[in-house]
């Protein structure tokens, strides 16, 4: 499973990206940066400011505010629509236990499809086998107890590469 992949990139979008094409993370077939190449998982780097969605509800977004729910985030009704209130925990939840094993199974579904296969299938098909897959991981690492665990906070790397804890929203 982990050979699905090359790359684990944690990266900071702008303010225009964040705005009209929020994503917690996106899976990547082909990634090239400098002398990297390969495969990669990107994981979008968040804050906590509330996110607010239009009143209009399909049935994936209704199941998407579920699984945020799951997650810990407060969902809300406002005057609006919907607003989903942010902690550093329910972050966390979404993007290390469900988002980054939903890129995963990106990756998994990708290997296991001859290119005509994948090409053929819907948006819809890809994302059900991702969800699909990132909750079957997490329940089995939850089984075996390796799942949740606290935060590993390494202050020697993060001093090395200049990095300062107070600017990671820690839980």
């Amino acid at each position: 499973m982990l050979d699905a992949f090359d790359f684990i990139v944690l990266r900071q979008p702008t303010r225009k990206q964040r705005i009209l094409c929020p994503v917690w993370g996106r899976a990547i077939f082909v990634f090239d940066m400098d002398r990297y190449q390969g495969r990669a998982i990107v994981i979008e780097a968040q804050d906590l400011t509330p996110i607010d969605w239009s009143e209009s509800v399909d049935p994936e977004r209704a199941r998407e505010l579920e699984r945020l729910r799951r997650d810990g985030h407060g969902i809300h009704r406002i005057r609006k629509g919907i607003q989903i209130r942010v902690t550093p925990t329910s972050l966390r939840n979404t993007v290390l236990y469900r988002t980054l094993f939903h890129e995963i199974g990106h990756h998994v579904d990708h290997d296991r499809s001859c290119v005509s296969d994948w090409e053929g299938k819907t948006r819809a098909t890809k994302e059900d086998y991702a969800h699909r897959f990132a909750q079957e991981l997490h329940d089995r690492l939850a089984a075996l107890g390796a799942l949740p665990f606290a935060p590993i906070i390494d202050e020697r790397s993060l001093l090395a590469d200049g990095l300062q804890q107070e600017w990671f929203c820690l839980p």
